[in-house]
């Protein structure tokens, strides 16, 4: 069994529910179905109040979370947007 990784983002306009739920298709999607069942492991979001300024220092951040499937979401700028950026991270 391996895991697999991935950065999602999203407009920061979103509700947290509905980006909650997006990932909680991904995971359901990019999961062992074997181990996790037909509905996926449904890790729940962990929500931060970090900002940071570019994309790239989101993502390095959230390269540093990936092995413990937390599901980790910061914010970073997009010019004049703020967006989230989730470190999704399920069993495959």
């Amino acid at each position: 069994m391996g895991h697999v990784c991935s950065i999602q983002t999203f407009s920061d306009k979103l509700q947290r529910n509905t980006i909650q739920n997006r990932c909680y298709a991904w995971q359901r999607d990019n999961c062992d179905h074997m181990e996790c069942g037909p509905k996926g492991p449904r890790f729940s979001v962990g929500f931060t109040n970090l900002l940071f300024e570019t994309y790239d220092e989101a993502e390095k951040y959230l390269f540093g979370t990936f092995g413990d499937y937390r599901q980790t979401a910061v914010r970073y700028k997009d010019g004049k947007k703020t967006m989230w950026a989730v470190a999704c991270e399920v069993h495959h």
